[in-house]
């Protein structure tokens, strides 16, 4: 197959490592070609993308993770993230599935399912308990029953259906959860540890919609 020759555009990156190898990264209007000293260049077609580039990581942080003599991750600029997400193109039904496997997996079904069983009386740990309050007392949790049961239901709808609004739903959830937590720790119904919790949920709500604005043309 013969190529331009000429290059649209020519990126120098840094490799995120030890001795910040620089990549030159030379985009053409149906390929990219990576090179860097001592390693052999390179040539990934624009049908062959989505197998040597993890689009999903480069779309949400900016981290162009790729395969090239091994698995780099390179370091781009906000100007150059926004052109090669341009050549790159919309995300496709594609690229929904492998986001929403990421997100819903097996790890996720088996975690909500454990957030199921603690939340009983009969399972959980004292250290979760309300200050003050008895396991011989203590009722269902229905927040870690919300959080646990939005999980394995996420995990179970997304096998079925591919659909962006199934982020929306896993941000509702961690948000609504977060903040009674967060109402319950100012009230004095919950431990302060908890906290930590709410900043993870915080955190996985952010990802969670960054993801559905991501898919936005999926609609």
């Amino acid at each position: 197959m013969e190529w331009q020759a000429e290059p649209v555009v020519t990126y120098v990156l840094t490799e995120l490592s030890r001795d910040k190898r620089p990549w030159t990264l030379a985009v053409h209007p149906d390929h990219w070609v990576f090179e860097s000293a001592g390693v052999a260049p390179k040539t990934i077609t624009r049908d062959k993308l989505r197998t040597w580039v993890d689009v999903e990581t480069f779309a949400g942080f900016g981290f162009l993770n790729v395969t090239l003599e091994k698995k780099v991750t390179l370091q781009v600029t906000p100007e150059q993230k926004v052109a090669l997400l341009a050549w790159i193109g919309p995300p496709t039904p594609q690229d929904l599935r492998v986001a929403l496997d990421k997100r819903f997996t097996v790890v996720s079904l088996v975690t909500g399912a454990l957030l199921l069983l603690v939340a009983t009386p009969w399972l959980m740990p004292a250290w979760m308990l309300p200050p003050g309050e008895e396991l011989a007392t203590t009722g269902f949790d229905l927040l870690l029953m919300v959080w646990g049961g939005a999980s394995v239901l996420g995990y179970l709808v997304s096998r079925v259906v591919a659909h962006r609004a199934l982020f929306l739903f896993d941000v509702v959830v961690q948000l609504g959860v977060a903040a009674w937590w967060a109402y319950e720790i100012a009230a004095g119904q919950r431990s302060w540890w908890m906290a930590l919790l709410i900043g993870l949920m915080l955190f996985g709500a952010k990802i969670g919609y960054r993801q559905y604005k991501r898919f936005a043309n999926l609609r």
